[in-house]
């Protein structure tokens, strides 16, 4: 097996059928063929004999640009034949691994050696708690919500939309403050149920990481605050005992 598109030497034996044995001094009596990929051609380079009925072929790097590459002819002596060879190609990089281009290699420490970062393993891409996913969205500033459609957006028009002056004003321009609150809980644990119910791996499209683990935790977080939220803007009921000396 070679690399393709290199250039390489192959060796091909020139076979006496009468006398059984390899025929040297043969080589300016054949007529070759590089069949590549099923198409026949007539070699850029000329056979070197080598010894005993061994000839040498150079191919450019041309003529291996093919996934199989075959050498045959034959000769003007009589009774004597050119044993085909039949080559197969693989794409490789031309390099040492390790280097710039080549196959990657491993470190002491058993990760692909000259990846940048601390973050070595499949378990340290998904490292965070879900207590720091929900401090990352929300102690995000306000100005940071504002993409229409996202759910962040939607909790900020809710509640920039609550009634000034009225401490105790429930309404919003939806209608009922607590059935928002609601509708956002109930939309928020259906993307969890999806999620549960058909779970999805982590993956690198074009530089661009989908990760749903971080999704799944961010979604738990949301789904923690609404139910506290929407605990604290339910009416309440605080019973107390009097008594009498």
């Amino acid at each position: 097996m070679a690399i393709r598109s290199q250039q390489i030497t192959i060796t091909y034996t020139s076979w006496d059928t009468q006398a059984n044995v390899p025929k040297s001094s043969d080589g300016v009596n054949h007529t070759l063929r590089w069949v590549k990929d099923g198409v026949e051609s007539v070699p850029v380079n000329e056979p070197v004999e080598k010894s005993n009925g061994e000839y040498a072929l150079t191919l450019t790097s041309t003529e291996t640009d093919c996934d199989v590459g075959t050498l045959s002819g034959s000769s003007s002596t009589a009774g004597v034949v050119i044993v085909p060879v039949k080559v197969d190609f693989v794409r490789l990089p031309v390099v040492a691994p390790g280097d710039n281009g080549g196959l990657p290699t491993v470190d002491a420490g058993n990760f692909v050696a000259g990846i940048q970062g601390a973050k070595n393993t499949l378990d340290q891409l998904s490292d965070l708690t879900a207590v720091e996913v929900a401090s990352a969205v929300w102690d995000e500033l306000q100005v940071g919500h504002t993409t229409a459609g996202t759910f962040g957006a939607y909790l900020d028009a809710a509640i920039s939309s609550l009634s000034s002056g009225s401490s105790g004003s429930t309404s919003t321009s939806t209608g009922n403050y607590l059935q928002d609150l609601v509708a956002a809980r109930d939309n928020v644990a259906l993307q969890l149920a999806d999620l549960t119910a058909n779970p999805k791996p982590t993956y690198d499209v074009d530089g661009q990481k989908v990760d749903w683990d971080t999704h799944f935790k961010a979604l738990s977080a949301q789904l923690e605050s609404l139910t506290l939220a929407i605990q604290g803007a339910e009416p309440f009921e605080v019973q107390t005992t009097g008594y009498t000396q």
